[in-house]
């Protein structure tokens, strides 16, 4: 295959050009043979009357029985390719006779002496005379006398080979020609290109500014929208990760700040009281560090990760089950009532179990972290007419009506949050929940007050139940 786009086009036109002008001109060789063969009929016809008349006027009609007159037929300076004194490359080779009233044959050429006047019938024929191809024109007039003029067919032939050739040899020539000027046109009129690449190619690796499309020819504005579209979005994605570093450094630095400065107060101060105080809130100041390096790598693991995974078949109740034991764990001081209902058992999908747990593990640990003691958190699986939701509700502070727009952001948290967050958790929960096909929805709980998180699997995502082996 060609991979140069001029060459491609050029050759599909040359290749148009002669699917057209090859059926053409086979359709116009033949059509100039066909005409040749009629003019050179139409002559033949004429020569024949022409020798009636001559021979009327030179009184054959009625001649004298003994007569005789033989005519020597001119040698045609026909295989001469420039005119010889009288004569012309494109004369015919000829044979005539004229035979009375009485079948005597009374004016024939030499090479046609010895032909009868059977030997053909009145109108064109053919025949072979000394091993050669005729084209014969037989004319019969009332009175019975017959004039017989014939062509030979090689003659024939080569004169409309000559006048074939004569016009055909101009286009043989032109065609090379045409390739040429085809190919030139072709380069120039992909010039655009060749300005497009040397623009690309002049731009700086970190420049993401969308291309002029001033005088840009139409057939290249679809390509040129697109390719803007892409940078843009890569504009987009860059401006993001930019952000997403100044806010993780500035987020890293504050509890890593802390713990450092609890350490050295722990370090500094002789009275046991303060040291453990110190070193407990240094703990602190690390395992928020844990938790937010932990979400970093989540977010860059899920962001990186595309549907091009190979998928699994994921038992969704048991990874809700799991992830909330384990939380459980971790917050035993609160004394929180955890529920689980299911209203839609054996719910299974197609994904990623450490993306799916990771994403109920980020809801439920909001949940748990912002409900205060003695609340209540409740974990819901159900059928809706879109597919299976996962809904994870709390009874903590919930989040302003006006927060709620910006609540998948990166490092966006409610105005009413603690300073302990890190605003990472949902966004967390919107890519993985992006990856699977779901959608991601946030109202206000159904307790009397708090959060709900709802998480919804199309259809499609979802991996038919288990059947039992048991009969």
């Amino acid at each position: 295959m060609m991979r140069s786009l001029r060459n491609r086009v050029t050759a599909y036109v040359l290749l148009v050009m002669a699917a057209v002008l090859v059926p053409f001109g086979v359709v116009s060789y033949r059509n100039i043979v066909t005409e040749f063969d009629t003019l050179a009929d139409a002559r033949l016809v004429q020569a024949t009357r022409t020798i009636d008349v001559l021979a009327e006027s030179a009184g054959l009609r009625n001649p004298d029985p003994a007569s005789r007159l033989k005519v020597l037929v001119w040698r045609s300076p026909f295989d001469s390719s420039t005119v010889i004194g009288a004569g012309h490359p494109y004369e015919a080779r000829l044979g005539f006779q004229y035979w009375s009233a009485n079948n005597r044959l009374q004016l024939t050429s030499d090479n046609f002496e010895r032909v009868p006047q059977s030997a053909s019938q009145p109108g064109f024929s053919e025949m072979v005379v000394q091993s050669h191809h005729w084209r014969v024109f037989t004319l019969r007039e009332g009175d019975n006398d017959t004039v017989r003029v014939a062509e030979r067919f090689d003659s024939r032939d080569s004169i409309a080979r000559a006048l074939v050739f004569e016009h055909v040899a101009p286009l043989l020539i032109a065609l090379p020609l045409l390739a040429v000027l085809v190919g030139w046109a072709v380069r120039r009129a992909l010039l655009p290109l060749d300005a497009l690449s040397s623009e690309l190619a002049r731009r700086p690796s970190e420049e993401t500014a969308s291309i002029s499309m001033v005088s840009t020819p139409k057939e290249l504005e679809p390509v040129l929208n697109a390719l803007n579209g892409l940078l843009d979005r890569v504009h987009t994605t860059l401006e993001r990760e930019h952000q997403f570093t100044a806010d993780a450094a500035h987020q890293m630095r504050t509890p890593l700040t802390a713990a450092l400065l609890h350490l050295e107060n722990a370090l500094a101060s002789n009275d046991p009281d303060l040291h453990q105080l110190a070193l407990g809130r240094a703990r602190e100041g690390l395992e928020r560090l844990r938790r937010l390096v932990n979400q970093f790598l989540d977010l860059a693991r899920w962001d990186s990760s595309s549907h091009a995974s190979s998928a699994e078949i994921v038992d969704l109740e048991a990874c809700v089950r799991t992830e909330i034991e384990d939380a459980a764990l971790l917050a035993s001081d609160k004394n929180l009532e955890l529920s689980v209902v299911v209203d839609s058992p054996e719910v299974r999908v197609r994904g990623w179990e450490p993306a799916l747990r990771a994403l109920v593990r980020n809801v439920i640990d909001n949940a748990f972290r912002y409900t205060p003691a003695g609340g209540q958190v409740e974990a819901r699986l159900s059928r809706k007419e879109s597919g299976v939701a996962l809904t994870i509700s709390d009874s903590g502070p919930g989040i302003a009506q006006a927060d709620l727009s910006a609540i998948f952001e990166r490092f966006r948290r409610g105005r009413t949050a603690d300073t302990t967050g890190t605003g990472l958790g949902l966004a967390i929960v919107a890519r993985i929940a992006e990856l699977h096909g779901a959608t991601v929805t946030v109202r206000e709980s159904h307790f009397a007050s708090g959060l709900c998180v709802e998480v919804v699997f199309p259809e499609q995502t979802l991996a038919a139940p288990l059947v039992s082996a048991d009969p």
